[in-house]
């Protein structure tokens, strides 16, 4: 019994947390074609977007400790507030990080490299990219939710779906297939965000 539940929860957990990490693994293999300015333009925006997810990350397991501590208590008025204290928390920092993307992209991307055809490519991938950072919140707080009421299969169902997306839409947005205008790096930062 105890078993079953662990696989029912972390089993969907681990391969949702490995569809995650394949999108800029996909962002970078379509952008390869592109060069080698490209590709290492993405990899500088993704570092930053990666110190996101990890501060984001890391507010989403103190909701899950919150959160399946009140369940376990059956305190459904604390449940409730630790589910709003994190989702605004995590807004907050996806606030502060869009702020930085927005005012001072070249100031953060001149930190990672001194080249500016490569920096120039990192800020306007992570502009782009940045758009999805409040989105991601609300999405991660809502994830750690669904995780706590023991239905993790939800988030995978999304990831799975949104895998798919991304990587039709990296083909149609960075190479400008079929109705859809060749955006480039641009076309792989809007693939992302939606």
């Amino acid at each position: 019994m105890f078993r079953k539940k662990v696989l029912k929860i972390a089993l969907p957990v681990t391969l949702q947390s490995l569809l995650q990490s394949s999108f800029s693994v996909i962002d970078q293999v379509m952008i390869g074609q592109l060069g080698g300015k490209s590709i290492a333009g993405i990899g500088l925006g993704g570092k930053f977007a990666s110190l996101y997810s990890i501060v984001l990350a890391s507010v989403a397991s103190a909701a899950g400790i919150m959160i399946s501590q009140y369940m376990g208590k059956k305190d459904d008025k604390l449940v409730s507030r630790s589910f709003f204290v994190s989702l605004v928390l995590s807004a907050a920092v996806a606030a502060v990080f869009l702020i930085i993307c927005v005012d001072c992209p070249d100031t953060v991307m001149g930190l990672y490299t001194k080249d500016v055809t490569v920096r120039k490519t990192a800020v306007r991938y992570l502009g782009i990219l940045s758009v999805s950072f409040l989105p991601m919140a609300v999405s991660s707080i809502v994830t750690t939710l669904l995780r706590c009421m023991e239905e993790a299969m939800l988030p995978l169902y999304a990831s799975i779906f949104a895998l798919f997306l991304n990587t039709g839409l990296n083909y149609l947005l960075i190479f400008g297939k079929w109705i859809f205008p060749e955006l480039g790096v641009g076309g792989a930062a809007l693939s992302s965000v939606i």
